[in-house]
């Protein structure tokens, strides 16, 4: 089928056809069980090889993964408004959505829209048819998906874990003590720096521009979206500094009127920031993450929302409800 004649309907519904669910992810968990080969990994690189996607294209992304049980939509959605007020083009992919499939997905803040959708979906789902993460988040852990990530703390931790890679920098936010060591160990085995966001109380603000969050779940989650959009940032002016001394070296340009960064070792910027500059404040305060903490306010009510799934999403839905609602 076209791309012409490919409409959003269209592509929504071959995409329901396509989802994984419970049962099968619970076969694969079970073949792994029964000690058969998991392919998964061979399989998503055989998939993006025929989307004309190397591993190499892979590798030239630049990305901010997160994982966790509760936060990880507001926690990337906050980090893409600070990269964006910063200046930079953003890309933001999360999952579940609120309304329509399309709103996982946002170029520059904006949601795809629908013939964006349909079109980029044609030209995977027609090829199908015929890597390296440098920044790692891992949210608030507890019991969620038991049925397929585990029934215990440990077992949830080392799925989410799962998300660390080789030489990567690692954020979380303090987690109960038989998590945290579980990530310890992960983040050992795997050579990647793990580090615990500080409390949102200890940060300055440049001008004395504070933000006025009193919920302390947001306090949480907005301080690892701190943590992990500098992170980004200064490994990219790392790389950034690294490829103009290559090309200076190569002899492609000359170095006049050009600063360099001095990457020595004892002059690196620190790995957690302490004052926030008048970009992040603005990218937290003009985060948009319908659908959490959302207040709706018309002519004839008022209307809050949040998506709520746990015992412990729900107590702090209730507090947020009781704190904003007097």
């Amino acid at each position: 089928m076209s791309s012409s004649k490919f409409t959003y309907e269209d592509a929504v519904q071959k995409l329901n056809l396509l989802q994984s669910n419970k049962s099968t992810i619970e076969q694969i968990r079970k073949d792994i069980r029964t000690g058969q080969k998991c392919t998964n990994l061979e399989d998503m690189k055989n998939y993006l090889l025929r989307t004309g996607v190397s591993l190499s294209m892979l590798d030239q992304l630049s990305v901010v993964h997160v994982a966790g049980t509760k936060g990880k939509g507001s926690t990337s959605a906050m980090c893409e408004s600070i990269l964006r007020t910063h200046g930079y083009r953003t890309g933001f992919y999360s999952s579940p959505h609120l309304v329509e499939v399309r709103e996982r997905i946002r170029l520059d803040g904006s949601t795809l829209k629908r013939n964006q959708f349909a079109e980029y979906f044609c030209q995977v789902f027609n090829a199908l048819h015929d890597t390296q993460v440098p920044v790692v988040g891992i949210t608030a852990l507890g019991l969620d998906h038991t049925s397929i990530l585990g029934n215990t703390l440990p077992e949830i931790a080392g799925a989410k874990a799962g998300i660390m890679k080789r030489g990567c920098e690692a954020f979380t936010v303090n987690q109960p003590p038989e998590a945290m060591d579980v990530l310890r160990n992960a983040s050992s085995n795997v050579e990647c720096s793990l580090n615990v966001v500080p409390d949102f109380n200890t940060y300055k603000f440049q001008n004395g521009c504070k933000l006025s969050i009193k919920l302390e779940a947001y306090q949480i989650n907005a301080s690892l979206a701190i943590q992990l959009s500098h992170a980004w940032m200064r490994l990219a002016r790392r790389n950034a500094s690294y490829t103009l001394l290559r090309k200076q070296m190569n002899g492609n340009i000359t170095t006049d009127g050009i600063e360099t960064t001095n990457t020595a070792k004892g002059n690196e910027e620190p790995v957690l920031v302490d004052t926030l500059t008048k970009e992040t404040v603005l990218g937290l305060k003009e985060c948009e993450w319908p659908g959490r903490y959302h207040i709706i306010k018309t002519d004839y009510g008022q209307f809050y929302l949040d998506g709520a799934h746990t015992k412990e999403s729900m107590e702090i839905c209730a507090q947020w409800f009781l704190e904003n609602n007097r």
